[in-house]
This record gives structure tokens, sequence and C-alpha cells, in this order.
């Protein structure tokens, strides 16, 4: 028997690729040497990205202007559903042949006939990722209920899966409507037919996309607000073991949307990634702020998110990412729910980067999704991938209570080679950091002032001996990155 991905790696890796120039090799891996980033090629890549998840269903989207827009302003990933909107768009993976007609008032799904126009959308997508370095989150499975209003969007009165929309003959599955309360019936291991179409689905998605570098995620938010059986995630993690060993060369990195803090996570084997939407440990915002009203103000202590991403990664030693960090600032949702300006934003995007862990942004406003005109997450996020573009992160790991001594300011680092710091300033931060580098033995490194707003070098290079103590005064009162790199090197 071959070996699994699992089987086979000695650690965890996810890579954000620093350019856009199209890759050479086929699947994504997990870095060998530091199980915090991922790998793909001779690349090293960090994730990062935001963009249209319905995009597949909705055919109102153009691929290629999206994916266009999405790398020239730094993103190499985005959060993508296989279906999950197929009820409000015209596309999806099955024909509508009926007989009979569906809730929606159109002819049911039959789903023993595969939507040819479909599956061809889904390639010119993955392919045109794939020649931009974009790395998607494949979402497989959504939820089949509306978090206890299901009239609101009405996903599983239209679900393909729903018996009153398919020719299938599926049994033990609500009818109509249905509510919240019914989701374990979706997620059953028990149903011996509903698992075999459920295979047969996710087989036709491997069989097309596994070649692809992608991570797959086995559902958006499932156990986050629905009833989920831990056997049905452990069911999927298994089906990819087995595909993995019947295709040499494939790499299946997977994960799932779940509530990590319910323990999904402890108890399924197999995931590689950790999606830490809605863990509390990753919430960005952790103290009280009026950002919305003040640009110079955040909610976001950047020092406490360092430390609670370490433990989350310390404890499950796998890559963190994050399949919905926030949403875009200019979206029209409560404050609680986006980033309030972009002093804050800039604050999670970097909080997140410098934790080591990996982000997509939320997006839903289709009409400026792949415009020319980007919101304040492309700004911001344009800006960090040029820093990352500096540096060799992959090598770095976050030292989030050993390096500096006073002050906010958060710590990516290799050993005794580089050290590269952000502070995030603002109304709630002084305008200095000290930092303790006496593990670099009085050498000298060669230091660069980086701004955060532009994404340009700030002033001259200038020159550190480390030391027990060494201040840095930040130049302006504002937010700054910093790196160092020893002398030489």
């Amino acid at each position: 028997m071959i070996p699994t991905c699992r089987q086979r790696a000695t650690g965890f890796a996810i890579f954000l690729a620093t350019t856009t120039a199209p890759l050479l090799a086929q699947t994504l891996q997990l870095h060998p040497h530091n199980p915090r980033w991922f790998l793909y090629g001779s690349q090293h890549v960090a994730l990062s990205g935001n963009g249209i998840w319905q995009l597949i269903p909705d055919t109102d989207i153009p691929i290629t202007q999206h994916n266009t827009f999405a790398a020239n302003h730094g993103a190499n990933t985005n959060r993508i559903t296989l279906f999950s909107f197929c009820h409000q768009e015209e596309l999806c993976p099955w024909q509508r042949t009926g007989p009979g007609t569906a809730n929606d008032g159109k002819p049911k799904y039959n789903l023993d006939k595969p939507n040819k126009v479909y599956w061809q959308r889904v390639v010119t997508y993955f392919e045109d990722c794939k020649k931009r370095a974009i790395f998607p989150l494949v979402q497989i499975w959504g939820e089949c209920y509306v978090e206890g209003a299901p009239v609101g969007e009405q996903r599983w009165l239209q679900n393909p899966f729903n018996p009153d929309n398919n020719v299938n003959n599926l049994t033990n599955l609500p009818r109509g409507l249905a509510d919240a309360g019914r989701d374990d019936a979706f997620y059953n291991t028990d149903n011996p037919k509903l698992i075999t179409y459920q295979n047969h689905f996710v087989t036709q998605a491997l069989d097309k996309l596994a070649h692809f570098p992608v991570i797959w995620d086995i559902g958006n938010e499932i156990g986050l607000d629905t009833k989920i059986s831990d056997r049905w995630l452990q069911h999927w993690t298994d089906f990819f073991d087995a595909y993995e060993a019947s295709h040499p060369g494939i790499t299946i990195l997977a994960t799932v949307d779940t509530n990590v803090d319910r323990g999904h996570y402890d108890r399924i084997k197999n995931l590689d990634v950790v999606n830490i939407h809605g863990a509390r440990a990753a919430r960005p915002f952790t103290r009280q702020g009026k950002p919305d009203k003040d640009p110079n103000d955040s909610r976001v202590d950047v020092k406490q998110m360092q430390i609670k991403l370490n433990k989350l990664y310390k404890k499950y030693k796998k890559p963190l990412i994050n399949s919905r960090l926030a949403s875009d600032p200019d979206r029209k949702r409560p404050l609680r729910d986006r980033p309030g300006n972009a002093l804050e934003t800039r604050h999670i995007l970097w909080g997140y980067f410098f934790s080591a862990a990996h982000f997509i942004s939320f997006r839903n406003e289709l009409s400026t999704s792949w415009t020319q005109q980007p919101q304040t997450t492309e700004r911001q996020q344009r800006a960090l991938r040029k820093f990352m573009g500096r540096i060799e992160f992959w090598k770095c790991v976050p030292r989030p209570t050993t390096i500096v001594t006073t002050g906010d300011a958060v710590v990516l680092a290799e050993t005794n080679r580089q050290y590269a710091f952000y502070t995030p300033n603002g109304n709630h931060f002084a305008d200095r950091f000290v930092a303790d580098l006496s593990e670099a033995n009085n050498a000298t490194f060669d230091a660069q002032w980086f701004n955060p707003r532009t994404g340009q070098i700030a002033g001259p290079a200038f020159k550190v001996v480390t030391g027990p103590a060494v201040e840095f005064k930040l130049p302006t009162d504002e937010d700054w990155a910093l790196y160092l790199r020893r002398t030489g090197e």
C-alpha cells in the first residue's frame, strides 16, 4: 500500500506565494522543515486572500477578471464553495432532467447525471488559479440549513439532496423547508444511499481537481452552528486517505470549517490543516475601541492575538488557517463582525502573518470583488505581501513572549539570523519597544524600517548590534514593521 500524505509527512506547512508567476509543481505540500507553513514545489508560500466564494455556481462572475484582480492585490488563495449556493444560481453539479418539479418550480435534479457545463467551469477556474499561483480553499459541503432561520435563504428547501428536489428516491431525509434541528440527517453515515451519492460527488471532484494545488475543506461551518456527527467527518478524512493511496503523486491537504472549541479536531484523525474560523482564540477583536469613528483607534490587541494563536499551534502542530478572518471593512455589516478602519485591518492581517497563521477575508459584494477599485482589505494585503517578499518567513516562527521585553511589538524570527517586528502603535501603544537579542551574541544586523500603509521601505538601512536590551524608536506615531538580518547573510 502506498503511504498517504499523512503517513509520509514529518511536519505540516502552508505556503503563501511571494510572486504571481506560474508555478511548475502540481500539488500543495506541507512544509517538511517548518510545520507552520505550506510548500509548493520549490516555492515557499504563506496563504492570504479574499474573493467571492460562490464564484463556481454564479456564472455572472467572470473567472479571469476575478482572479486577475485578486492576484494583483496580493491574494494567493480564495475560499470557494463547489455547490452550496446552486439553489440561488443557475449552475449545479447535476442535470435537471425531471420527471417532476422541484421546490423552485424547475425540473428535479438527477444525481446520476453530472452536469458537464458545471464541471467545465470548475476546471476552468482551477486552471486559471494555477496559472496565477492562487491556491483555493475548496469547501465541498455547505450548511444545508440556515442556522435556525431557514425561511431567509431556504437552503434546504432548494438543496439538490432534498428528496423533493431529485428523482433518486433518497430516504430518511426531511422534505420541504425543514429546520436547523434536522442537520444531522444529512451528515449521517448510517444512510447508505445518501453516503453513496455523497461519495460519488466527492470522487468526481477529486478526479477532476486533486492534481491542482488546493486545500480541501470538508464543509462550511460544519459544527459551528449545526448538528454534526464525528463519524461523518472521519468518513471523509478516511476517504481522502484512500484516494491518495490509489493515486500515486496526489497529496490531499484536508481541513474542515468546524468548531475547534467543541473538540472536533481532537477527535478526528488525519486532518492536515486546522481551520480556526469560529475558535475563541482566533477572534481578532479583543479590546474596546471605536475604529469606525477614530482612524487611529483599534479593537485588536495584536500581541494577545499572537499569544493565543501560538497556543493553538502548539496544541495541534498543524498549519492554522482562518477561512473567514473578517468581513471587509467596506461591507455593510455590524462593527463586531468587521474591521472598522484601515489601521484595524492592518492589525488583523499583520497579526495573523506574524502568528504564522493563514487567512482569507470574507467577500460578499459581487460588484466590487473583481473591479479596479480595491477595498480596504486589498490595499492592506498588497502592502503586507510586499513585506512577505523581503523575508524568509518559512524559516521563522512566532516569538510572542521571549524577544520583546517592553512594548507591544510582535516578532517572527529565525534565531540568530533574522528578526521581523510589527508594532501596532495607534492610540493604545507607545512609540518604541525594547528587544532582548542577546541570543545573537552581540552580532551585527542590517536593519530596515518598512511602512505597512504604503508597502514601501522607509528611510536608509542602519546597523544594529544585538544585546539584552536593544531599543527601537518608531519613525512616526503610526504602526511600523522592522526587519533585521544578520550582516553578511
